[in-house]
């Protein structure tokens, strides 16, 4: 199947190591195989030999991710508001001085912010949370996407 988030789809992964589908059935080493290479199956839980070992780091690697590599966006000229939403009404958080860097980790639709004749909706979400209009870094894109950085 292909994915589509269902309960179906969600596991969980078990203090003893082993990894259970949210509908009660667990992966299992088919014919208890513990080589790299052997199939894996989802059988009924709970008992099989096979169930019960570790999954070689499997588990932390599924439920935490290795983060994208953030972009570092350079403050422009006159430095930028770090918010805490992707609008100028929001929360600024701190202000970075123009030639600071920041750490990007995607970008994103937000408020059309005015500038030099046209708007520009295009923010960036950094790695701690925090947004800065993309109008207010020197090193990205100007008022398109910028490829290098993904879209969150």
């Amino acid at each position: 199947w292909q994915c589509n988030g269902t309960d179906a789809q969600k596991w969980t992964f078990g203090k003893d190591g082993g990894v259970r589908s949210t509908r009660g059935f667990c992966l299992d080493a088919k014919d208890r195989g513990r080589s790299s290479g052997t199939p894996i199956q989802i059988w009924q839980c709970p008992g099989a030999p096979g169930q019960n070992q570790q999954w070689g780091g499997l588990a932390s690697q599924i439920a935490n991710p290795a983060p994208a590599p953030a972009f570092t966006g350079v403050i422009a000229k006159g430095g930028a508001n770090v918010r805490n939403a992707p609008n100028t009404s929001a929360g600024i958080v701190r202000v970075a001085a123009a030639g600071s860097t920041v750490s990007i980790a995607c970008q994103l639709l937000g408020q059309a912010v005015p500038t030099a004749g046209t708007t520009y909706a295009i923010w960036n979400r950094l790695t701690d949370g925090t947004f800065v209009w993309d109008g207010g870094l020197a090193n990205t894109a100007i008022l398109t996407w910028d490829s290098r950085i993904p879209r969150c």
